[in-house]
């Protein structure tokens, strides 16, 4: 399967021209998998500026977006459970071991679409071939797939998977990226938001969970781009390996954890002094760089650069004198003697196959730091058929509880996927599961 005309790094890249011979392969990892994370990437959003009062007003903005616009990209990463030790094992103690294969899949709307200068400067400064999307992207059609003659399209038989496999479903601030797969490959968004949650919940009814949610309202994370969580998670994981705490480790079909994550922190490098930009490191982007990411900002992007400024006040703090004033020292200022240059990991970040890996491994992550006691498992033989599971190995119930079908929606309080009394699902929802399971 790792032929490299497929592959770019450690992810398989996914086309009109390639998706008939990768299908099978593709079919059986999602179902053989623990979870699956995803990303979007779309031809615009164009809401620059607009406001939206209520979580209503955010739907309907997004909804109006994705019937414009289009899903252009969509990248799969399945996370499967492989086994996993106890502290009796003395090479690697209390770890869980997981296999991912990431997927970056091209889609192109087969109708008219508008596509957004500011998205196309931002993906292409990223890495996004558009030359190739337009000739060999896998084509689908808007509307209702009961319905649509489409129905046996590359990009639908897909999503159709996924909906299938009823595995949970790991996004970061997914919120947009569901309303755009929902109004894509699925059928036209219902006209409220209530009615819209409640086809979520039924179409992944093993639960959606959002890692920008874990960050900011379960980790206090000083930010919560997908870059810095899942740089702040990798480090993590290797703190926690060195003292021989619930830890992971990730086997890819190609390269290493490494070639998406970037070096783990030592604190063993040279001497450097550097100014952190401040709105990069609260926000994840700069306004100085440009849609593109590359622009005249002076400042440091480099993530690692900002854990290793923000670890260096920890423990400027932690060595400060309990009755000696607090002295605030410049923000943007990091003066350290373990400095590290990841720029090939940020320069690959934005781009959906590698992002729905950082999304489903800061969330695998999260899921050992917050585990219940671990236990030996039993793994199904290659003989045996695989049962579909629905649980998320070793996060305790309570953690599950309080993150499970929440979306990112803004800085106060997470949406929640539920289908209320208030409301029902849509006519194309509940004709289009029918259509799935039994094949009518």
């Amino acid at each position: 399967m790792a032929d490299d005309n497929v592959m770019s790094g450690p992810v398989f890249e996914i086309d009109s021209e390639n998706f008939k011979i990768l299908w099978p392969e593709l079919q059986r990892t999602m179902r053989e998998s623990t979870f699956i994370a995803i990303d979007a990437e779309m031809s615009g959003l164009g809401i620059s500026g607009t406001f939206q009062r209520n979580a209503e007003d955010r739907y309907q903005t997004m909804k109006a977006a994705a019937q414009s616009r289009s899903l252009i990209s969509l990248g799969m990463t399945c996370f499967s459970l492989v086994s996993q030790t106890d502290t009796s094992n003395e090479e690697t103690p209390n770890t869980v071991f997981y296999k991912a294969t990431s997927y970056n899949i091209l889609m192109l709307c087969a109708e008219s679409f508008m596509i957004d200068p500011s998205a196309v400067a931002f993906l292409t400064g990223h890495g996004f071939d558009f030359n190739k999307l337009f000739s060999c992207g896998l084509k689908y059609m808007k509307g209702n797939i009961a319905k649509s003659k489409q129905g046996d399209s590359f990009a639908r038989k897909l999503f159709e998977e996924l909906v299938r496999v009823r595995k949970p479903i790991v996004v970061h601030n997914g919120f947009c990226d569901l309303i755009f797969m929902y109004e894509c490959l699925y059928a036209s968004c219902p006209s409220k938001l209530s009615t819209f949650m409640a086809d979520l919940s039924e179409i992944f009814p093993s639960g959606i969970y959002d890692t920008k949610v874990v960050a900011q309202f379960h980790e206090r994370m000083n930010s919560s781009f997908l870059e810095y969580v899942a740089k702040t998670f990798h480090t993590k994981n290797a703190k926690a390996a060195r003292t021989a705490r619930p830890n992971i480790v990730i086997e890819l079909t190609s390269g290493s954890t490494e070639d998406l994550l970037g070096p783990i922190i030592t604190g063993e490098d040279t001497k450097s002094s550097i100014e952190i930009c401040t709105q990069f490191m609260k926000r994840g982007y700069c306004d100085k760089n440009g849609p593109s990411g590359q622009g005249i900002c002076d400042f440091s992007h480099n993530v690692t650069d900002i854990i290793l400024f923000e670890e260096t006040k920890k423990r400027k703090r932690s060595r400060q004198p309990v009755n000696e004033p607090s002295r605030r020292n410049k923000e943007s200022k990091l003066d350290t003697e373990c400095h590290i240059v990841d720029h090939h990991f940020t320069a690959q970040c934005h781009r959906a196959g590698i992002d729905s890996f950082l999304t489903g491994y800061s969330f695998a992550v999260f899921s050992v730091l917050h585990a219940t006691e671990l236990k030996s498992r039993q793994i199904l033989g290659a003989d045996q058929t695989l049962a579909f599971t629905s649980e998320i190995p070793n996060l305790s119930d309570s953690v599950k509880t309080e993150l499970v079908n929440r979306l990112y929606l803004n800085g106060h309080h997470p949406l929640w996927v539920t289908k209320s009394h208030f409301s029902k699902s849509s006519p194309a929802h509940e004709e289009n599961i029918v259509r799935i399971f039994l094949g009518s």
